[in-house]
């Protein structure tokens, strides 16, 4: 086939493929703007309800030889989240995801990137306050960030 010949055959698909799509009661296809790459997902947890015992309630822990950065910690139980703070001289506290709180078990969101492509991303713990230390018991969670900053020791509740 010669280099013309190529070029109406090339000319001729896309009419003929318009003509069998509306001749079959398709709609003819529209060209759409290149889609946009918007940012994943956040899954933010609005509807979870802390106890208000816990609310305003700060605690400390002294977490050493762990993936998290060794040094002082800092939680904190807002009404609707836990917020935590790294030892890092210009640490900013950050939201570490509370979907739901019971009297002794609590569920966090996985942000993106601690997922690892787990469908199922969620983590649970059971936690007690005892003597006031707050001990979080891992029943699954597959960051590990989080696993390591909460069950690395109890957290010693502050005045």
């Amino acid at each position: 086939m010669s280099l013309r010949s190529r070029s109406h055959v090339a000319l001729l698909l896309p009419a003929l493929a318009l003509v069998f799509a509306t001749a079959c009661g398709g709609a003819a296809a529209t060209p759409s703007p290149a889609p946009t790459r918007s940012p994943a997902p956040t899954r933010t947890p609005h509807t979870a309800t802390v106890p208000a015992s816990l609310v305003g309630t700060t605690w400390q822990a002294d977490i050493q030889r762990t993936g998290a950065s060794a040094g002082v910690w800092t939680i904190a139980f807002t009404s609707h989240d836990l917020l935590a703070t790294n030892p890092s001289p210009d640490a900013v506290s950050f939201p570490v995801g509370i979907a739901n709180v019971t009297a002794d078990q609590i569920d966090f969101i996985t942000p993106q990137d601690c997922q690892a492509g787990d469908p199922q991303p969620d983590a649970t713990y059971t936690y007690a306050i005892v003597n006031n230390q707050l001990t979080f018991t891992l029943l699954q969670d597959k960051c590990r960030d989080r696993r390591e900053m909460l069950t690395a020791m109890p957290w010693d509740q502050q005045p």
